[in-house]
């Protein structure tokens, strides 16, 4: 994970999810977007 162009941050993606940080912030944020794009997507009828 970088911070201002320095490494803050070095492991799995398990081992950042399980500290508080920046980067489990920018994964549930994300994972929230792309659910929410996924659910509107999906729930269009024609």
């Amino acid at each position: 994970m970088l911070d201002n162009q320095t490494v803050a941050k070095k492991g799995t993606h398990q081992e950042l999810m399980a500290q508080a940080g920046t980067y489990r912030d920018f994964v549930r944020i994300r994972e929230e977007v792309e659910g929410d794009f996924h659910n509107h997507k999906s729930s269009r009828t024609f």
